[in-house]
Parts: C-alpha cells; sequence; structure tokens
C-alpha cells in the first residue's frame, strides 16, 4: 500500500448496494464451516478504508466484524461507539470477522475472505 484515502459517502453507498447482491450470491455457499453456522453476513458491521496500492489501484477494503464481538468489547469496559473512531484489528477471529476489497471504478469485488482460526 502507498497510501490512504477517504471513501466519499457516494462511493460508500454504492459499495454496499453492490455488496448486498455479493453477500446475497454467496451466502449459502458460507453459512457452514466446518459443523458451525456462521452469522448471516448482512448482521456485520462494516468498516470502510480507501487504499492506494502500489500499482496506483485504489481500492476500498470492507473490514467487517459481527455485533458480539462489540459486546465482548463493551463487557470489557469499552465505549459502545469505539470502532467507529478507530479500526478494529483481530487476528484468529474466525467466523465472527471478514474483508473484502472493492474497485469504485469497476465496481468489482476481489479477495473476500474470513478471517483465520488459531
Amino acid at each position: 500500500m502507498r497510501r490512504g484515502w477517504a471513501p466519499t459517502p457516494t462511493q460508500v453507498r454504492q459499495l454496499e448496494a453492490d455488496l448486498a447482491l455479493l453477500l446475497a450470491s454467496i451466502a449459502d455457499t458460507l453459512s457452514v464451516e466446518r459443523g458451525h453456522a456462521r452469522p448471516p453476513l448482512r448482521d456485520y458491521y462494516r468498516q470502510y478504508a480507501g487504499l492506494e496500492l502500489m500499482t496506483g489501484e485504489r481500492v476500498i477494503y470492507v473490514n467487517a466484524f459481527h455485533p458480539y464481538f462489540l459486546k465482548e468489547m463493551a463487557d470489557e469496559g469499552r465505549e459502545a461507539d469505539w470502532w467507529r473512531r478507530e479500526p478494529v484489528l483481530v487476528c484468529d477471529g474466525w467466523r465472527g470477522f471478514w474483508g473484502v476489497e472493492y474497485d469504485p471504478g469497476t465496481r468489482r469485488f476481489r479477495g473476500f475472505s474470513f478471517d483465520g482460526e488459531a
């Protein structure tokens, strides 16, 4: 990554509209992993980061996490809205966290993946 940039509200609205179609199309294929049901993908909270890649390409990274994570953080004393000001960074979050890159120029997604499991 070379640098960050701020996605516009219009870009985020378009991303969300396109993401709804993506999530609907892949929901059935991602509903169960190793016998455990995944929470519905539409229920995840999302953060957006504009990234300029080394190639000069500009993408929006979607960082998604399930609401239970916020409940866990609140139980540990974190403010309810801390995630609106800080990135959510987790390792080995498994089904509770996923991410995907979005190209606002082509309106295509790539690299959808769930977090790993420890």
